[in-house]
C-alpha cells in the first residue's frame, strides 16, 4: 500500500511557494516605496520649478514604466495560468505527477466518486483474510497445546501472539480509515478553492494595480518631459526680456533732458 504513495511529496512545492512569497511581498512593498519617492521628486520639481528634479523623474520614470509594464505582463500570464489550472485541477495533477505514481490512485483521491473502487481494497482484503487465517490457526494451536503440553510457560507466549494479532487488527482498521478518500478529497477541494478563489483574486487585483500604475507613470513621464522643456524655454525668455526692459528708460531720460535744454 505504501509503495505507490512514495512518489507523493508536497514539501518541495510548499517550500517553493514560501520562497516565492518571501521574495514577492518585500519586493512589492519596496516597489511601491520607490514609486512614492518618484512622485515626491516630481512634486518637488513642479513646486520649485527645478529642472534637475524633473529630469531625474523622467529618467527614473522611464525605468519605472518599463518595470510596471513587465510586472503587468507577469501578473497577466500568472492569472491566465492559474485560471487554466482551476478549470480542472485533477487533470493538472495527473499530468505533473511522477511516473511511478499510478493514475488510478491519484484520481481516486482527487475525484472520490461514490461508485469508484478504492485501489487499495484488494490489498486490504488480502490483509484481513491473512489476519483471519492467522487467528484461526492460532486458535487451533492453542487447543492442541493445551492437550499436548501441560507446561505453564507456554501460555504467556501464546498470549503474546494473540496480543500481536489484536494489535495488527487495530492497525488494519486504522489503515482502512486512513486510505479512505473522503478526508484527502476534502483537503484537496479546500486547497483548490483557496487557490482558485483567493489566489486568483489576489493576482487579478495585483494585475489591475500594476496596469493602472503603468498607465499613470506613462502619463506623468510624458507630461514631465514636456514640463522641464517648457521651464527651460521660459527661463530663456525671461533672460532675454530683462535687459530690454532695463534699457527702455534710457531714451525717455534723454528726451526729458532735451526738453529741459530747450526750455532753458
Amino acid at each position: 500500500i505504501r509503495r505507490p504513495l512514495l512518489g507523493i511529496s508536497m514539501t518541495q512545492f510548499l517550500s517553493r511557494g514560501d520562497q516565492w512569497e518571501l521574495i514577492r511581498w518585500p519586493g512589492t512593498v519596496a516597489t511601491l516605496a520607490l514609486l512614492l519617492v518618484l512622485c515626491a521628486v516630481l512634486l518637488v520639481g513642479v513646486a520649485r520649478h527645478s529642472r534637475c528634479a524633473l529630469i531625474l523623474f523622467s529618467v527614473c520614470g522611464l525605468l519605472a514604466v518599463t518595470g510596471s509594464w513587465l510586472m503587468s505582463g507577469l501578473y497577466l500570464s500568472s492569472s491566465v495560468a492559474v485560471g487554466d489550472l482551476c478549470i480542472n485541477p485533477a487533470d493538472f495533477l495527473v499530468s505533473t505527477s511522477p511516473r511511478d505514481l499510478p493514475t488510478n490512485v491519484l484520481l481516486h483521491y482527487t475525484q472520490c466518486e461514490p461508485g469508484h473502487t478504492n485501489p487499495f481494497t484488494q490489498r486490504l482484503r488480502e490483509s484481513q483474510n491473512s489476519l483471519n487465517n492467522a487467528r484461526s490457526a492460532m486458535a487451533t494451536v492453542m487447543k492442541i497445546s493445551l492437550v499436548l503440553f501441560k507446561s505453564s510457560g507456554l501460555q504467556p507466549k501464546l498470549g503474546a501472539v494473540n496480543a500481536d494479532l489484536n494489535s495488527s487488527e487495530r492497525l488494519l482498521t486504522q489503515l482502512t480509515a486512513l486510505v479512505d478518500c473522503k478526508a484527502v478529497h476534502h483537503n484537496f477541494l479546500a486547497a483548490a478553492r483557496g487557490l482558485c478563489e483567493g489566489g486568483l483574486l489576489g493576482l487579478v487585483l495585483m494585475l489591475i494595480a500594476s496596469f493602472i500604475a503603468a498607465i499613470l507613470l506613462t502619463i506623468m513621464v510624458w507630461v514631465d518631459s514636456h514640463t522641464w522643456i517648457y521651464i527651460r524655454k521660459r527661463n530663456d525668455y525671461a533672460q532675454v526680456d530683462e535687459p530690454s526692459y532695463i534699457s527702455h528708460p534710457a531714451p525717455q531720460n534723454h528726451q526729458q533732458m532735451m526738453n529741459a535744454a530747450r526750455t532753458l
